[in-house]
């Protein structure tokens, strides 16, 4: 059912006219993002690779077609031979930088699942989106942050930003780094860890852990730095069963039921790892009762 309606909504946005045919960015880059966590998106893959995403690994699309031969449909035909681009010159009309409007701020948040605009957003939070998952929230205008930026007039000079609060986080239901690296959760230390770590699960914010950890408040004195693995979660058997029967991978049938999928139905996975193996090592160590819960119900399967 969700499916079938993000398929309407999607539909219900694309103009009658055919859309132009995208190829890869020329930016290799840019270009390898494409069917990773972002997922596949014309400006990012080209139009071929996102058509046939749909048939071949249609959870990781934006669901705006059931189906390849439908999304070829709404394309102009692939051109003999790829136009060449124009070189960037002085001449060229920059876009204007916009500042975020304060009323529509919770929109644009990083737990929010609102589309982040530039008009409600302003330029540095949409070009930010850019640099991660969220770029699934934009418009799909841009395939990176610097190209958005540099597509736009510089930011207007101004004071200086004052530095960042370190905090703590809330981490009460053991979520850091599961739904992204978020720094209301996981506190300031792993939230600037994770720029390189695992940049497209951030926020786009910063470029690197250094320049995150520059524009914060220095880390406190004798601070123990915590573990970037993420917590071990548990599911109850009858979830995992459903997980199992129904090919779903997500971390609602637990970390060794998510991990699962990469090694079974990867192109129905979220593209965060590449392996089984990979994403377990990703999370902390399966506690002793998990294991012996496994156990058993791999006993009674077989």
């Amino acid at each position: 059912m969700k499916h079938t309606l993000l398929h309407l909504v999607a539909l219900a946005g694309l103009s009658q006219a055919l859309r132009p045919w995208f190829y890869p960015p020329e930016n290799a880059a840019d270009a390898r993002r494409c069917g990773g966590p972002v997922g596949y998106m014309d400006r990012l893959c080209g139009t071929r690779r996102y058509c046939e995403a749909f048939d071949g690994a249609p959870n990781r699309t934006d669901f705006a077609f059931s189906s390849t031969a439908e999304c070829f449909r709404f394309y102009e035909p692939e051109p003999k031979t790829r136009p060449s681009r124009g070189q960037p010159n002085s001449r060229t009309k920059l876009l204007p930088w916009i500042e975020p409007n304060s009323k529509k701020a919770e929109e644009c948040g990083d737990g929010s699942i609102r589309f982040i605009t530039e008009a409600n957003c302003g330029t540095q939070r949409y070009c930010d989106a850019f640099a991660s998952v969220e770029m699934a929230r934009t418009d799909g205008k841009f395939t990176s942050k610097a190209g958005c930026l540099a597509a736009h007039a510089p930011r207007p000079a101004g004071s200086k930003e004052a530095k960042w609060p370190w905090i703590e986080g809330k981490d009460d239901f053991r979520k850091c780094g599961i739904e992204g690296w978020r720094e209301p959760i996981c506190g300031t230390q792993r939230y600037c860890d994770a720029f390189d770590l695992e940049p497209e699960m951030v926020n786009g914010r910063f470029d690197s852990s250094s320049e995150c950890y520059a524009a914060h408040e220095p880390m406190p004195a004798g601070y123990v730095k915590k573990s970037m693995k993420m917590a071990w979660h548990s599911s109850d058997p009858l979830t995992r069963a459903w997980c199992d029967s129904e090919l779903f991978w997500h971390i609602s049938c637990g970390s060794d039921g998510y991990c699962g999928g990469y090694d079974i139905d990867f192109n129905n996975t979220d593209a965060r790892f590449l392996s089984t193996a990979d994403c377990l090592k990703a999370f902390e160590d399966r506690p002793p009762e998990d294991q012996a819960e496994e156990g058993s119900r791999r006993v009674v399967e077989e």
